[in-house]
């Protein structure tokens, strides 16, 4: 791979290598973009005082062709693909979504298994945005996943190949968060998820995402939660975790799904699966006066980028809501809520576990883009359900499988 090779998230150009990243063009939208003292100008650049130029201010070190001269001195420069991204000529670039790569010349075939870190694994190219946003960047000629790979770390995950993608039928890129054994599928839980309102006693609510978190049904210990409203979101990023329940002894909330992208300069075939869902909520411990189940997590992020796109019917593309967890009685501990496992379904709310707790919600799954609200129960209440993740197609599909949430 060169050591040239840029890496665009919306506004954002970065030159990096096997060990580094170096950002060289940054585009603002408001002035708040540029920090303390900065002006977002007309052409999308930051400028700050300088009292050596005409106009007052000079652009700074991420403008690109401007940076380091007057405001106002030159004529307007061509602000590349996108109006986003500075591309010099003869420069080759891949993605025309969320995610942007320019310059990359890897030299290999990749055929990828086992378990990815993406904080650790040899493979990635690491970046940070400069809102913070990270990721790893395994580039390969082509890329092949013919078994399951599991995905997990903080950071999302973005898979590039010059060529193309080839998920089998026997294969499956996994960056779902799983409840027990905990897992934490890569970037889930993200930093930009938004908080609810936490329960009063009653149990969790599930994780908001792409759709709406579940509400958390109340108890004899008071209210439940309620979840944050459904984003639209702007960078590559995993889903949210459910709240956890009420009482000493509340459920634990399910962990949000996590984030993987693809892009392909030709073409994505998808026979096996991707999956980034949300984790079940966990239910209440049995104890005197009972207690409250926690929400399911929200299914996370998968974006498909390539002139074409297909797969057979065995294609499962899911980002699924994690079930609430049920409420506890005074001696009877709830049972939590499931993982999702089918494309089309979220992960079912606990039940059945305790005499006097309220059952948990479902989880988000097929078009049903809400988790359920959690049960009222005698004395523990039961958790929402974690909402829907979010699907992003960019290019041609003939994809003939299923795909959940339904793709924007």
């Amino acid at each position: 791979m060169r050591s040239g090779w840029w890496i665009g998230v919306i506004a954002l150009v970065v030159t990096a290598s096997a060990s580094c990243l170096r950002q060289t063009s940054f585009r603002c939208e408001i002035d708040e973009d540029c920090g303390a003292g900065g002006t977002c100008e007309l052409v999308g650049y930051c400028g700050f005082a300088d009292d050596g130029c005409p106009a007052g201010r000079r652009y700074g070190e991420l403008s690109g062709d401007r940076a380091g001269t007057c405001v106002g001195s030159d004529e307007p420069v061509d602000a590349g693909v996108d109006g986003g991204l500075d591309v010099p000529p003869g420069v080759t670039c891949y993605g025309t979504g969320l995610v942007r790569i320019c310059d990359v010349e890897p030299t290999m075939a990749l055929a990828l298994s086992g378990t990815i870190d993406t904080e650790t694994s040899p493979l990635c190219a690491a970046f940070t945005s400069p809102t913070g946003t990270t990721a790893c960047v395994i580039a390969g000629t082509s890329i092949t996943v013919d078994a399951a790979v599991r995905v997990v770390g903080a950071k999302p995950l973005v898979l590039l190949s010059t060529t193309t993608i080839t998920i089998t039928a026997a294969g499956a890129l996994r960056a779902e968060s799983v409840r027990m054994p905990v897992s934490i599928g890569a970037g889930g839980n993200a930093a930009a998820c938004v908080a609810g309102v936490a329960p009063a006693g009653g149990a969790g609510h599930g994780g908001s995402f792409g759709g709406r978190g579940g509400a958390g049904g109340a108890s004899s210990l008071g209210a439940g939660g309620s979840s944050s409203a459904p984003t639209v979101p702007t960078q590559l990023r995993g889903g949210c975790a459910g709240a956890n329940g009420g009482g000493a002894l509340g459920g634990v909330g399910g962990a949000g799904g996590g984030a993987v992208f693809l892009i392909a300069g030709t073409s994505i075939t998808i026979d096996g699966a991707v999956s980034a869902s949300g984790a079940g909520g966990n239910g209440a411990v049995g104890s005197a006066g009972g207690n409250s189940g926690a929400g399911g997590g929200s299914g996370g992020m998968i974006g498909l980028d390539a002139p074409m796109i297909g797969g057979a019917a065995t294609g499962r593309l899911f980002a699924n809501g994690g079930g609430g967890g049920e409420g506890s009685g005074n001696t009877s501990t709830g049972n939590p809520g499931g993982d999702p496992v089918m494309p089309t379904l979220g992960g079912a709310g606990g039940t059945l576990g305790s005499n006097n707790g309220g059952d948990g919600g479902a989880g988000a799954g097929g078009t049903v883009l809400d988790g359920g609200a959690g049960m009222l129960g005698t004395l523990g209440g039961g958790g929402g359900g974690g909402g829907a993740g979010v699907i992003r197609l960019f290019g041609t599909s003939t994809f003939a499988g299923t795909v959940s949430p339904p793709p924007t």
